[in-house]
């Protein structure tokens, strides 16, 4: 199975290195506008259900923030 279709699967992965793996080979064979793409967007689903849980909801105003807060700090 390519990585892209795994998020259709009954259960989650629990590896992320295949995806991120695969969205680098993909971006590498078609440029990086690449990312933009369905199957570029599945693999970067993955990764965030993984990161965030599989039921995620992001409000990037506020993740931004939080993450700017917790990697900027000295």
């Amino acid at each position: 199975m390519i990585p892209e279709k795994a998020m259709f699967q009954l259960s989650l992965p629990c590896n992320p290195i295949p995806f991120a793996n695969r969205i680098i080979e993909l971006i590498k064979e078609n440029g990086t506008d690449f990312i933009k793409s369905d199957e570029c967007k599945a693999c970067l689903f993955i990764l965030n259900s993984l990161a965030y849980s599989q039921l995620f909801s992001i409000d990037s105003i506020t993740e931004y923030t939080k993450l700017n807060k917790t990697l900027n700090q000295n």
